[in-house]
């Protein structure tokens, strides 16, 4: 069998059952000599074989993570692999685990190194495994390993500032040396290695200027909480709905006019609005924040079929078709679509959703003649509510929102007469 020994971060970081190991051992292999932690083989008089010339012509760290494994499963057996820090937390020996049984020996990990105190918790991630949509949570230290250049420390820095300030406190560990920097200066350091680690330090909530979706359920929590806000503890699904539609009528404001303040501020009360009915409901045990996220995370993964399963769409159009096909399976065990069509919509928005689905149910749609055929007769006998859907056909045969068009002109009609 394969052991992979942690060498811990400094030279005299080696356990002593490491070291009887490493003396009976056929061959070791050590993921890079260019490190102190490394360096205790020489003292100790081991022969080894560094997988340094991989790195020399490795395209990126996968194919660098799979050059190392490769070579390391066609090791004689009672070989030894050597890597920094604990032995658990190196991604060649991650993906090691995926292939094979491996006996490992920890040693001190890198992350553990920078922590503040023991006990403290916090997270550690691989810095290629650190993407714009990665989940951070800025309350408890990050550890990032594997800062070993400039460029990838760049990068890092962007997706970090939309997390944190740019003031915020960084730990940098590179080979036995810990220095103090911010994430805006994490890419000017002088060095960077394979053993260059950063710990970004937590903050609470209040000391922040940078927030995320947690620390929003937190806020609401906190004020519906006992002692919290007395009006936010007094509200009611039907106390606030009425704030919802003004809210996302904001919204539509702020999308209409391409007003980006706006539309920022506005998105962000619409998601108030919504977090706030969930904390209603959590509280009267109607359902929680994780199943309304669950429900709609499922109906995002079911619908989009030609994302998530076999379906191919190779434009807007057959993607909006894969959509439908999908939901009218969904919606099979609910009866007639027209039955679900909210009657809380404005009534030309609502008038156009029946319409469509009645002209699916029928199998066909009116044509523009046959709308103005349809609209004469109508005004003839006077039937206005008749008359006001035909209108509605006659704009949906022209592809036109009945709705979008008609509050443009209303707005057009009233700067007029300002």
């Amino acid at each position: 069998m394969l052991t992979v020994i942690g060498l811990g971060v400094n030279k005299g970081d080696i356990s002593l059952r490491a070291y009887e190991v490493l003396k009976q051992a056929t061959k070791v292999y050590v993921r890079t000599d260019k490190t102190v932690s490394a360096s205790i083989l020489i003292d100790l008089g081991i022969d080894y074989e560094s997988m340094d010339d991989l790195y020399e012509v490795a395209e990126d760290f996968d194919t660098l993570y799979s050059s190392i494994v490769d070579r390391l499963l066609n090791a004689e057996d009672g070989s030894v692999y050597l890597v920094d820090g604990s032995g658990y937390e190196d991604n060649s020996v991650k993906l090691l685990l995926s292939k094979t049984q491996v006996d490992i020996i920890p040693s001190v990990s890198r992350s553990s190194s920078l922590t503040l105190a023991p006990d403290t918790s916090y997270t550690v991630r691989s810095i290629y495994d650190i993407t714009s949509t990665s989940h951070i949570d800025p309350s408890i230290p990050l550890v990032i390993t594997e800062v070993d250049n400039a460029y990838m420390a760049g990068e890092l820095k962007l997706i970090l500032l939309d997390r944190y300030s740019e003031d915020t406190t960084v730990y940098i560990l590179s080979s036995d040396k810990v220095s103090v920097s911010t994430i805006v200066d994490i890419d000017r350091q002088s060095h960077y290695d394979y053993a260059t680690t950063l710990l970004v330090e937590g903050k609470d909530m209040l000391s922040r200027s940078r927030y995320t979706f947690d620390d929003l359920w937190e806020i609401m929590r906190k004020l519906r909480a006992p002692g919290g806000c007395p009006w936010d503890m007094a509200q009611t699904h039907e106390s606030i709905r009425k704030n919802l539609i003004e809210e996302a009528y904001e919204l539509a404001e702020g999308i209409d006019r391409m007003d980006e303040e706006m539309m920022r501020e506005e998105t962000g009360d619409v998601l108030l609005q919504a977090i706030f009915h969930a904390k209603i409901a959590e509280d009267v045990g109607e359902f929680s924040l994780y199943d309304m996220l669950s429900e709609l995370c499922h109906k995002l993964i079911t619908r989009h079929t030609h994302i998530f399963g076999d379906v191919v769409a190779s434009n807007a159009d057959e993607a909006l078709v894969a959509w439908e096909n999908a939901k009218k399976v969904e919606k099979q065990s609910k009866g007639s679509p027209i039955k679900n069509v909210p009657v809380t919509l404005p009534s030309l928005m609502r008038a156009s959703k029946v319409i469509k689905y009645l002209d699916k149910e029928g199998g066909s749609s009116l044509s523009v003649a046959e709308c103005k055929t349809l609209i004469s007769s109508l005004v003839e006998e006077g039937d206005v509510p008749s008359l006001l859907m035909a209108v509605v056909r006659l704009a949906r045969a022209y592809d036109i929102d009945a709705e979008e068009v008609l509050a443009k002109y209303l707005n057009e009609v009233q700067n007029e007469n300002r």
